[in-house]
Parts: structure tokens; sequence; C-alpha cells
């Protein structure tokens, strides 16, 4: 939650943070994780520019997805303007519009859960790493969706549903509940990337070898 205060820097750090529970799992499965210990803000800092890079790669894919998504979004909203004018179409207009936004709200999530498919193998393959190699990897991107791609989505849709719930709830905690919500947010992230790589290695993907200098966590 500290690092959700501090401005562009913490929410890398948490990346790394969250790269290095992700690795300790896999190492040591079934073992309590290792808690966020600030001594070694600058070795989560190091850890998490490469997933927090690999992001933004992937935002070159969630920004046309998103304007695809957003087009018969705005058709509707602004064409139902012209029904409303009018007491014997205004019902319809009335319908489109409300029909709109119901299409926005899907397109929103439905755009979300695809990027995070996309974002999975990326972040991942870079955070281990510890290099943009596997980010850009279109191979490796491909093969663990192909492997994975039900059980992510499955997960994130349940991901989203359950982080607006209790993100409601944060907002009405006075606001400051939203931020502790973020932070359960963060780690259940990293976890639900750890079972989707630990699938993806299950099924016969091949493992990211990480630099020495990372290997050693």
């Amino acid at each position: 939650t500290v690092c959700l205060f501090i401005p562009i820097v913490g929410p890398i750090v948490l990346l790394g943070y969250e790269i290095e529970l992700i690795q300790g799992w896999l190492k040591r499965p079934g073992q309590p994780h290792e808690k966020l210990d600030f001594g070694r803000f600058m070795d989560y800092l190091k850890r998490g520019v490469w997933p927090f890079v690999a992001a933004l790669i992937g935002q070159l894919i969630a920004v046309p997805l998103t304007m695809l998504f957003m087009i018969p979004f705005f058709c509707l909203f602004f064409g139902s303007s012209a029904f409303l004018g009018d007491s014997d179409t205004e019902a319809l207009g009335v319908l489109c519009m409300i029909f709109s936004f119901v299409l926005l709200f899907v397109g929103v999530i439905l755009v979300n859960v695809l990027t995070m498919c996309f974002l999975t193998p990326m972040m991942i393959g870079a955070g281990l790493a510890g290099e943009v190699g596997p980010a850009v990897d279109f191979g490796y991107i491909k093969d663990f969706i192909a492997k994975t791609w039900k059980e992510m989505i499955k997960a994130y849709l349940l991901y989203m549903v359950v982080g607006m719930f209790l993100s409601m709830l944060g907002y009405c905690a006075l606001f400051v509940g939203l931020y502790f919500v973020m932070a359960w947010m963060a780690i259940s992230w990293a976890h639900l990337q750890f079972q989707a790589y630990s699938l993806y290695l299950a099924r016969g993907g091949k493992p990211i070898q990480p630099k020495p200098e990372m290997a050693g966590y």
C-alpha cells in the first residue's frame, strides 16, 4: 500500500516484489512467501523495470483493441441523440443509449481480460529473465497463450469481477480503503501470473532462463 503512494517508482518496486514472489513460489512451492522488505528497495526497483517495460510494450496491443471497441459505443451513443428529439422515437433513443453503455461496460471488461492474457507472458518473461527479450518474443508469447488462454480468461474474468466489487467497498471506506484493495489485487495478480506460468510449464512450455544475477534468488 505504501508503494502505491509513491509516484511512478512505487508501482515499479511493487512489480519487482511480485516477480520475486513468483520466482520464490516456483523454487519453493508451498512455502510462505517473502514479505516486502524496504531494505531491498533498489533490488525490487531493478527487477520491476523489466515487467514495467513489458507492460508499456503491451499497451501497443491494448490501445488498438480499446479503440476498436469504442467505435460501436460512440456510434450508438451519438446515433441515439437523433431519436431523442421526437416523441415517437424517443423510447428507441433511450434504449439505444442504454444499450451503448452496456456495450461499453462489456467491451471494457473484454478488452482488459484480453490485455491481461497478452501481458501475462510478456511481464513474467521479462521479469524472470531480467531483460526485455521475452516480452517481444512472439513465438514464446503465442505458445504461452495457446497453452493457457482458456484458464487465463476464466481466472481474469473472476479477478475483475471481484476487484470491482472490492473497489466499490474501498470507495465506501472514505476512498482510503481503495489503496488496500489495490495492494491485495497486486498480490493476487502475481499469484494468477504464477499459476498461469506453472500451467504453461506443466503443458510443455519452455521455461524462462534468468540471467545469472537473477537466478540466485
